[in-house]
């Protein structure tokens, strides 16, 4: 091994000496963490500074979002939004030098894992229909990693129609040292939305790492293949949608609990919310322990002491009521058109939905409605367990019967005298139980999850088919029914 200085033939000179400790110098800095010293862990993920040039046809919105109001009031919140983005735009002049083009503001008072409210998407829509139309960006800079929503499938709505035209920045504290001063980062809005959409993943635990280096992770990409701080934006935002979905959870379960400790059981004498005359009622004494209860009190007891102003002698409770009597039912409202009162359309019956061919000509579920012949030869419902293990119920089925499956129409009952009638989905599972004394489970409310949906459909090909005598078709085993 050589004596000398790496790369030198040599003895080295003073100045080779004097460059290498220099470079040394620098090497070692780069490789401690400024605030504690120790080396830099390989799994942090990567941040930089970027640079951004802002042409005159651009728009840069400052967004600055509180979860709740102050105890002023909503305008004080937001009065307090909008001074606190007029220091964030001098930060960012700043970081990038003047701002050349149009600045707007957005404040909004909300949850960042509620959904947005209308006129935070009418100001989003109207900026976005704004500069797609004279071809320039919209730069978003928003205060902290979840200045703007930590609700992935409200960005993904809100940005995916966009990507191109949309720039991301984020004025937060850096997560390798907090004390030091906050500063800009920088997302990628496609790479955001891939990641959203599952299109490419982040590594999740050491299976993922595994999985990356054996060559089978497809989709799996690690934080510094993404560009700019784009993986450092959207872990902050989930470990802040986790963090606050498990907080709300907390104080849920401790208010239960804690509510009505000062609450006397036979008078709410001892409650935290007093009526002091909300009710209608100036001697009203009485309090609650929580802000819905006395709502709901107030809702009851108040008097109706607002007067019909067209003269026809009503009173009401709240506006509203009282104007939606002036307006639609009032005797006294002009041009009040005589004459009887139109009659409700009368409910038309059940009736089968329109009829599809499937390949081969073959009919499907509601083909075989339209024809009473089909419908007599739908396989019967099978009450025998024994019958139904032979024809595949599984061993591990929860519902031991056979399934009535999503859009059935028709009673399979054997020998029922309505077997050609048409019922709706819900009245269907009526008439089983009240008619023929037979429960289902019951049904999960809402929409089935996709793969759960696609087991029913199967099912009713499965009628469909062996009304046409066709059994080349397993019969389905839904989850749940």
């Amino acid at each position: 091994m050589s004596d000398y200085l790496p790369g030198v033939t040599g003895p080295p000179t003073g100045h080779e000496v004097a460059q290498y400790e220099a470079d040394l110098m620098w090497l070692e800095e780069a490789l401690m963490d400024d605030s504690s010293g120790s080396i830099k862990q390989e799994d942090e993920t990567p941040v930089e500074q970027t640079c951004l040039v802002v042409d005159q046809q651009d728009i840069v919105l400052f967004v600055a979002r509180a979860s709740s109001s102050d105890v002023n009031g909503t305008d004080a919140t937001r009065d307090r939004l909008r001074a606190s983005l007029e220091l964030t735009r001098q930060d960012f002049e700043t970081a990038y030098g003047t701002i050349p083009c149009t600045v707007e503001f957005l404040c909004f008072v909300q949850s960042s894992n509620h959904r947005f409210r209308s006129y935070v998407l009418d100001k989003f829509h109207e900026l976005f229909a704004q500069q797609d139309a004279v071809g320039g960006r919209l730069i978003i800079v928003m205060n902290g990693f979840d200045g703007l929503s930590t609700h992935e499938v409200v960005l993904l709505d809100l940005l995916k129609d966009h990507t191109d035209m949309c720039d991301l920045f984020i004025f937060a504290d850096d997560p390798r040292d907090e004390s030091q001063p906050r500063r800009f980062f920088q997302a990628n809005t496609e790479q955001v939305c891939q990641i959203i959409r599952g299109d490419i993943n982040l590594i999740d635990g050491q299976e993922d790492v595994d999985e990356l280096e054996s060559g089978s992770g497809s989709g799996i990409v690690r934080d510094e293949e993404l560009e700019f701080s784009t993986a450092l934006y959207i872990r902050k935002i989930r470990h802040i949608c986790e963090d606050k979905r498990g907080l709300s959870s907390y104080f849920q379960r401790l208010n239960t609990k804690t509510v009505r400790r000062n609450v006397n059981p036979n008078s709410r004498d001892l409650g935290k919310y007093p009526c002091d005359g909300r009710c209608g009622k100036e001697s009203c004494v009485q309090r609650f322990a929580t802000t819905e209860l006395l709502a709901q009190h107030g809702c009851r007891s108040k008097n109706h002491n607002l007067e019909c102003e067209l003269g026809c002698g009503q009173k009401f409770k709240n506006n509203y009521s009282r104007n939606r009597h002036q307006t639609k039912s009032c005797t006294k409202r002009p041009n009040i058109e005589e004459g009887p009162k139109p009659k409700r359309a009368r409910r038309q019956p059940a009736t089968a939905p329109v009829s599809r061919v499937s390949d081969g000509g073959r009919l499907d579920y509601n083909g075989i409605l339209q024809n009473l012949a089909l419908v007599a030869n739908l396989p019967p419902l099978i009450t025998d367990e024994a019958v139904l293990v032979a024809n595949g119920l599984p061993a591990n089925a929860s519902y031991r019967g056979d399934p009535i499956y999503r859009g059935e129409l028709v009673c399979r009952w054997p020998g029922c005298s309505n077997r050609g009638k048409i019922f709706s989905s819900g009245k269907l599972r009526r008439h089983y139980e009240v008619v023929h004394k037979h429960e289902f489970p019951e049904r999960t409310v809402g929409k089935a999850a996709p793969y759960i949906q696609k087991q029913h459909e199967d099912g009713l090909q499965y009628l469909a088919f062996s009304a046409q005598g066709i059994t080349d078709v397993e019969k389905s085993w839904p989850e749940g029914y």
